[in-house]
């Protein structure tokens, strides 16, 4: 089918595929779709999506650590070559508070003052 007629044709051909694709299980699906050599994806949540093979393949996914604990990270999208992705712990909430706000420039006596009316962490 041409691509102008999966357009004019777009509800019907829609409908047709959710009726299969509600019968069945998405392995099921998945392995269809790749038998017959069509594109497609497994919509994943966070953990099946750092699970994915390829990121592993790829080298893409570092450990950090967090205030949880150790956990799994993904590099940035693009890194320009010999540049090496600063993957440092991920910091506690508020833990740079006060050195952001000296930063930006206001008075100690108010940093001071927030932290002890707890606005800041």
């Amino acid at each position: 089918m041409s691509n102008s007629l999966r357009v004019k044709h777009h509800e019907a051909l829609r409908e047709l595929i959710l009726t299969v694709f509600r019968e069945q299980r998405a392995a099921e699906i998945i392995h269809r779709l790749d038998r017959a050599q069509i594109a497609n994806t497994e919509l994943r949540d966070v953990d099946a999506f750092l699970e994915h093979p390829q990121l592993w393949e790829r080298n893409r996914v570092r450990k950090v650590n967090s205030p949880a604990g150790e956990i799994n990270a993904l590099l940035p999208r693009v890194i320009p070559r010999g540049i090496q992705p600063v993957m440092n712990p991920i910091p506690e909430v508020g833990e740079h508070s006060e050195a952001i706000l000296r930063e930006l420039g206001f008075p100690s006596a108010s940093i001071q003052r927030w932290s002890i009316e707890s606005v800041i962490g």
